[in-house]
């Protein structure tokens, strides 16, 4: 298993569908979960859903990593070493593919909602993997 240890690991999105502070079946529930088992420090980002995320996550340690909640993206994704998009909201859709390249340590992006255009994502020198397309 690839080990998350002392990454730094922006989770953007955390509610099932973008509009809702809704949790079911969300995607980040179980991802998260890994990413804090393997060890990684995740900052993540959602307009709507962090309240309800909290009560399943606290912020600060969390079982071998930690979890904190920024109120923007890019304090996401602030330096940071990976990056997972699990919910399309509207502001995570706003970003630019450069802003992944300017703002993270190492500019590596997992898609779950293919938001962004392959090429667009590789012009702007972003290791890009779109999931299930």
């Amino acid at each position: 298993m690839i080990s998350f240890s002392c990454l730094k690991i922006a989770v953007l999105g955390l509610t099932f569908k973008p509009g809702t502070d809704d949790l079911r079946e969300a995607p980040a529930l179980d991802n998260v979960n890994l990413l804090l088992e393997a060890g990684g420090n995740i900052f993540a980002y959602d307009p709507v859903g962090t309240a309800n995320f909290k009560k399943c996550y606290p912020e600060g340690r969390v079982k071998n990593g930690s979890i904190y909640y920024t109120d923007t993206p890019e304090k996401a994704l602030k330096d940071a070493n990976i990056c997972f998009i699990f919910t399309e909201w509207k502001e995570i859709r706003e970003i630019r593919p450069t802003q992944y390249y300017d703002l993270m340590q190492t500019p590596l992006v997992y898609d779950g909602r293919n938001i962004y255009e392959l090429n667009d994502m590789k012009n702007a020198r972003v290791e890009y993997h779109s999931i299930g397309r």
